[in-house]
């Protein structure tokens, strides 16, 4: 159940990681928010462009949009040196997380964005960042052991 290497117990163990990360993306939307900084010029800003429309539609989560050329001191800031660049933002307090820095895919984003926001959730800790929750207890929980 931990590690399958049928195609069906793959097919389930995808479902199963598809569905915890959905279903945290969805009910996080209220509390975090994306920052993502862009360059007018930046060929890869427009592809990132597309994917962060898809990304918007299917979660509702907010993003702001921020030109580099336009905002310096706030890309400073953050430390963004290139673009595309995405943060993922905590509202309930200062904390933030960087999600990428180059364009990212969707399932990627994704992710991360759930690791991310259980992370700065304070739900994980570091050394649990690549578990999921139905894993707790099993194989590859670090505490378990």
């Amino acid at each position: 159940t931990d590690y399958p290497v049928t195609t069906p117990g793959r097919n389930a163990l995808i479902r199963q990681q598809s569905l915890e990360i959905r279903t945290k993306i969805l009910n996080s939307k209220n509390d975090y928010g994306l920052i993502y900084f862009y360059s007018p010029e930046c060929d890869y800003c427009i592809e990132q462009d597309g994917i962060l429309h898809y990304f918007v539609e299917r979660y509702g989560w907010e993003i702001k949009k921020i030109n580099i050329q336009e905002s310096t001191s706030l890309a400073s800031m953050f430390n963004v040196t290139s673009t595309p660049y995405i943060l993922l933002i905590y509202r309930n307090n200062q904390d933030y997380l960087p999600v990428s820095a180059g364009v990212v895919s969707l399932a990627d984003m994704e992710e991360r964005l759930y690791r991310g926001i259980r992370l700065l959730a304070g739900e994980i800790t570091p050394e649990e960042y690549s578990i999921y929750d139905f894993q707790r207890g099993g194989t590859f929980d670090v505490k378990k052991r």
